[in-house]
C-alpha cells in the first residue's frame, strides 16, 4: 500500500506544489503556477511548463535541474524569471510561446542543451552577469532578439543561430567548435566577432556582413560564404588547412554580392573543394599564395585574374570561367594539366554573365577540348545546391 508521503507527491507534483522531505527530487513536474513552490534546490526530473499558464512565471528555490526544463506551447506566458536557478542539465527547450517577451535567469552558468524556436516576440534574454559558460548544443531561431551576449562559451558542439531579423550582433569567447557554427537569415548586417576561435569542424554563414576569425586555424569539414549581401571581405590571416583525408572539407564563397576580397594567406590544403562562384564585385582572385593541394576547383565570375602560384596537387579536375579575358589565366590552368592536375581543366574567358556565373554550367568539363587524365568532379553536394537554388535567383 502507498505511503502518505508517496501520495502526497503524486498529489501535487502536477498542481503547482511541489513538496518532499528530502533536497533531491525525482517525480517530473508539470507548472502550471505563476508562482510555484519547490522544497528541493536540486529537482532530478524533467520539468514541463503546463501550455494552459498564464501571465509572468517566476521560478524562485531550486538551484538545479538535472533534466530538462520544457516550454513549449504556452501561447498565453509572457514572461520566465528565476533568481536561484543555475544549472539545466538536461535540453531548455522554449518553442511556439508567441508571446513570450523576456527569460530573465540571472543566476544561469551551465546548462546541457539550449533550444529557443518560434518565439516571435522575445525580447530581452538575461543570464548570470558571467554568462552561460558551459553548453554543449545552442540552437537559437526565429526570435525578436537582438542581443545574445549572455552567451559566454569556451566550447561547443554545436551552435546555430537563424532567422532571428534583429539580430546585428553576435561577439563570442568561443575557441573550439567541435562540430558545426550555423548563423543564417538574420540581419543583413550582422556583424560577427569570433576573436578566440582557433578550431571548427564546419562554419556555415549566410547573411552575414562580417566574420572576424584571426585565431582560427584549423578547420575539420569546411568553411561556407553562401549568399551573404553585404558581406565584402573575409579573412584567416592563421587558417592553414580545411578538411582530413577521411572526411574531406571545402571553402565556398557563392553569390556574395558585394565580396571584393578572399584572403587565405597561410593555407595549404584543401581536402575537398574550392568553390567561388557568382561573387559579382570580385575582380581577383589571389588570396591563396601557399594553397598546394585541393580535390576540385570552381572558379566562375566576373573576375579578371586568377593566381594560385604554389598549387601542386589537384586531385579531380578544374574549372574556371568568367565574363572577362582570361588569356592569361587560362594559359596558367591549362599548363598544369597533366603535371599537376589529375582530372581535366577547363578554362574559359569572355563569356556572358549567366554562362560565367552559373554552378550548374561550371560542372560541365571538357567543352573547350582540354583534356586529363580522366576522373569525373566530386564537388561538395552542400555549396552545389545551394549555389544553385541561390545562384537561380540572382539571375530571374
Amino acid at each position: 500500500m502507498p505511503s502518505f508521503h508517496k501520495l502526497l507527491v503524486l498529489a501535487t507534483a502536477s498542481v503547482g506544489v511541489f513538496a518532499a522531505t528530502s533536497s533531491d527530487c525525482t517525480t517530473d513536474i508539470t507548472i502550471d503556477s505563476v508562482n510555484p513552490t519547490f522544497d528541493c534546490d536540486t529537482i532530478d526530473a524533467k520539468v514541463t511548463v503546463s501550455p494552459s499558464l498564464q501571465g509572468n512565471l517566476i521560478i524562485d528555490g531550486p538551484k538545479v535541474f538535472k533534466q530538462d526544463f520544457v516550454v513549449s506551447n504556452t501561447s498565453s506566458l509572457l514572461s520566465i524569471s528565476s533568481s536561484s536557478l543555475q544549472s539545466i542539465g538536461g535540453e531548455f527547450l522554449v518553442e511556439d510561446a508567441g508571446l513570450l517577451a523576456s527569460i530573465d535567469l540571472t543566476k544561469l552558468t551551465k546548462l546541457n542543451k539550449l533550444t529557443f524556436r518560434r518565439l516571435g516576440q522575445l525580447s530581452t534574454l538575461q543570464f548570470s552577469s558571467s554568462g552561460v559558460s558551459q553548453a554543449s548544443s545552442v540552437d537559437i531561431a526565429d526570435t525578436f532578439l537582438s542581443d545574445i551576449s549572455g552567451l559566454n562559451l569556451a566550447t561547443v558542439d554545436s551552435l546555430t543561430i537563424n532567422n532571428n531579423k534583429r539580430l546585428a550582433m553576435f561577439n563570442s569567447n568561443l575557441v573550439n567548435i567541435t562540430k558545426v557554427l550555423i548563423l543564417t537569415n538574420n540581419g543583413n548586417d550582422m556583424q560577427v566577432n569570433l576573436t578566440n576561435l582557433q578550431s571548427a569542424y564546419e562554419i556555415q554563414v549566410s547573411n552575414v556582413k562580417s566574420l572576424g576569425t584571426p585565431s582560427l586555424k584549423e578547420i575539420q569539414n569546411g568553411i561556407k560564404f553562401d549568399t551573404n549581401p553585404n558581406l565584402e571581405s573575409y579573412s584567416a590571416a592563421n587558417l592553414t588547412s580545411v578538411g582530413t583525408s577521411k572526411s574531406g572539407g571545402s571553402v565556398s564563397f557563392i553569390n556574395n554580392a558585394k565580396l571584393t576580397n578572399i584572403t587565405f594567406p597561410l593555407l595549404k590544403t584543401i581536402s575537398g573543394d574550392l568553390t567561388i562562384v557568382n561573387n559579382t564585385k570580385l575582380d581577383e582572385i589571389t588570396g591563396f599564395p601557399e594553397l598546394k593541394s585541393v580535390e576540385n576547383m570552381l572558379l566562375g565570375g566576373n573576375f579578371e585574374n586568377a593566381e594560385l602560384p604554389a598549387l601542386d596537387d589537384v586531385k579531380g579536375t578544374i574549372n574556371v570561367k568568367s565574363t572577362s579575358n582570361l588569356t592569361d589565366v587560362c594559359k596558367f590552368f591549362n599548363g598544369l594539366k597533366g603535371k599537376v592536375v589529375q582530372g581535366k581543366v577547363n578554362c574559359q574567358g569572355g563569356l556572358d554573365n549567366k554562362t560565367a556565373n552559373d554552378q550548374n554550367a561550371l560542372n560541365k568539363t571538357g567543352s573547350t577540348g582540354n583534356s586529363g587524365a580522366g576522373g569525373s568532379p566530386s564537388f561538395s553536394t552542400v555549396a552545389i545546391f545551394l549555389g544553385l537554388i541561390a545562384g537561380a535567383a540572382q539571375l530571374l
